[in-house]
């Protein structure tokens, strides 16, 4: 997938920077520190690659191959031959992250830092969900995503989370024991909210995107199949999502609008590109740090001397991906209400604010909107 960057009317001298893609990146040149960024991912392309070798010595081409192919998704890179490519894919998208955050650190609410995160997340375990920096950002943030998709796939992990919690809430199954039709109904209840407080997140935080490009189809086919989410009418006669069964809670997504089967709204159209506004001094100021696997990342900002002060516009440029079945679903999601992608399920949120936060400078934005 690539996408548009934020094109920039700088009212300062910069440095020349070729434009070049990298990762999600259509042109770095917008970057703090191009030249930063591109040495970073390069070494992070480098470590996988070694890191690939040395997991899977047996199936080290075909994993490398299928890797690349797989892009960093989940659902793919777990069909992949041996047990090297999700790991290492984590570790890889890791690194990027750290490399944004300290060479493009005027992007890091943008679309293309989004979707490096949601790599990550896809292949890692989530114990450090909440320590990510910069994810996901807030509403209408400055240089931010059209569609934030943080905060669709934040909610959806919850939402995944309490279906488990659901399911497993041995006071309301008790109670059913001697009632197989009731226990019945109360687990078709917890999958059908559950469906529908997915649908609901990402119709309603983004509904000018068209669904294919923020991974409806996966969790649509993820929870239940559309035969049996046709079935869940009844369910919601019978059981209130919000309250009856908890999906109304904060750590469980805090959906409060349930949609029935046949009642969604219609598609959007739209594409992801960045929004208006900037960022000229680093959200985190100098340095941050940020924990995953058993290490402490220590992030330092490189470069402030390109500060854009300037007014931004957006470009928008159509999606792409490698994979024939995706864009076979995609075409199908323009005539139903689903799309295609893929994620994993995480944890839910912390109780304390996530350390990127509490660290570093200052928080100083510059907001220049059209």
């Amino acid at each position: 997938m690539r996408l548009g960057s934020v094109v920039l009317s700088l009212a300062v001298s910069v440095r020349i920077s070729v434009a070049r893609e990298l990762g999600y990146f259509d042109d770095i040149s917008t970057c703090a520190d191009p030249d930063g960024l591109a040495t970073c991912f390069d070494r992070a392309e480098t470590r996988h690659g070694t890191c690939i070798d040395e997991k899977c010595p047996e199936n080290k081409e075909k994993s490398r191959e299928c890797a690349e192919a797989c892009g960093g998704k989940e659902i793919c890179a777990i069909n992949c031959p041996g047990s090297c490519v999700s790991p290492c894919g984590a570790e890889r998208a890791g690194s990027q992250i750290d490399c944004i955050a300290s060479s493009c650190w005027n992007q890091v609410y943008s679309c293309e830092y989004q979707l490096t995160v949601e790599d990550f997340i896809s292949l890692y375990q989530k114990e450090y969900l909440d320590d990510i920096p910069f994810w996901p950002p807030p509403d209408k943030a400055p240089g931010g995503c059209s569609c934030n998709t943080g905060k669709v796939r934040k909610k959806e992990l919850q939402i995944e989370n309490h279906l488990t919690a659901c399911l497993d809430n041995t006071t309301n199954l008790d109670s059913m024991e001697d009632d197989l039709d009731d226990h019945d109904k109360y687990v078709m209840a917890c999958q059908c909210c559950a469906e529908s407080a997915v649908r609901s997140t990402i119709y309603d935080t983004c509904p000018n995107t068209r669904p294919s490009i923020i991974d409806a189809d996966y969790w649509f086919g993820r929870l239940l199949d559309e035969e049996d989410w046709s079935s869940c009418r009844s369910a919601f006669d019978d059981y209130n999502c919000a309250g009856d069964l908890g999906f109304g809670a904060e750590d469980a997504g805090g959906v409060q609008k349930y949609y029935k089967p046949g009642e969604f709204p219609k598609n959007g159209t739209e594409t992801l590109y960045n929004t208006n506004g900037v960022i000229s001094t680093p959200i985190s100021g100098a340095s941050f740090t940020w924990d995953y696997s058993t290490d402490v990342h220590t992030v330092t900002v490189r470069s402030t001397d390109y500060v854009q002060v300037g007014i931004a516009t957006t470009t928008e440029t159509q999606t792409s991906t490698t994979d024939s079945k995706s864009n076979a679903a995609q075409r199908n999601a323009s005539q139903t209400d689903t799309g295609v992608g893929s994620t994993a399920m995480g944890k839910g949120p912390a109780s304390g604010a996530p350390l990127w936060r509490t660290i570093g400078l200052a928080v100083i934005l510059t907001l220049l909107l059209t």
